[in-house]
């Protein structure tokens, strides 16, 4: 991983009792080698059971993760698969049907300036480059969330400790080059339109990781919506190099 690339997220519980989002990062390995990893859920269920989700989703996935058998791919698979058994005997140990959890889950992992991703459910991951903002992943739902509206749509797929119909694990990856910013977002950041993500981005390109995931949860706040989500916000920068004077 390129040492210019910076890494920070950042919350906001919106108008909800809790906070049911949960996000992670670990650094592996080191010097030129070193790669960073990234989970992200967005927990369902609550009374509490939507927080056990999302958190027990990224301990397990950045505990188990290892691409050292079968490679990256399969490494992220494999992790997912654990973190959704994980919540499969969480919710039998709180009662079954009676405690029923699920969780949204966005795994990322930035090598050698490679980004591998898997995912499910409709937490979103953007790639802004060059003032053109792109969803990289799928969106498991019935009919795609309205961007800027309060529309909901059902999930067709999640973590809820069973068999998971739909996973987005692309064999192809995507190299970053400078400039480069990745958005990995729980689903609380529709709340405002795509164009308004990129005015955040492209305005506050100089401004470090951890001051525009901050910026971009405070234009979601400034919508002031009633009924505004819990939101997670994580931004990946690989900066454009200096222009000189």
């Amino acid at each position: 991983m390129s040492p210019e690339i910076t890494f920070a997220g950042r919350q906001s519980q919106g108008v909800r009792e809790k906070q049911e989002d949960c996000y992670g990062f670990c650094l592996l390995g080191s010097g030129n080698n070193a790669a960073l990893l990234l989970a992200l859920a967005d927990g369902m269920g609550g009374h509490e059971r939507g927080e056990v989700a999302s958190a027990l989703a990224v301990d397990i996935f950045l505990r188990r993760f290892d691409p050292r058998p079968a490679g990256i791919r399969s490494g992220m698979l494999d992790a997912l698969q654990q973190a959704n058994a994980e919540i499969g005997q969480e919710t039998a140990r709180r009662g079954g049907a009676f405690a029923e959890m699920g969780t949204t889950f966005v795994g990322v992992l930035l090598h050698r300036e490679e980004l591998h991703w898997i995912s499910v459910g409709d937490s979103p991951l953007f790639l802004c480059r060059g003032g053109v903002l792109q969803r990289l992943n799928e969106e498991h739902v019935v009919q795609p969330v309205s961007t800027g509206s309060d529309d909901s749509a059902a999930l067709t797929s999640a973590l809820v400790g069973g068999r998971v119909p739909l996973i987005d694990a692309p064999e192809k990856t995507l190299r970053l080059v400078p400039g480069d910013v990745v958005v990995c977002a729980s689903d609380g950041i529709n709340s405002i339109p795509l164009s308004s993500i990129v005015n955040k981005i492209m305005i506050h390109a100089d401004l470090s990781a951890g001051e525009l995931a901050e910026k971009l949860i405070q234009a979601v706040e400034a919508e002031r919506k009633s009924s505004q989500d819990n939101l997670t916000i994580t931004v990946i920068k690989h900066p454009a190099p200096a222009v000189e004077s």
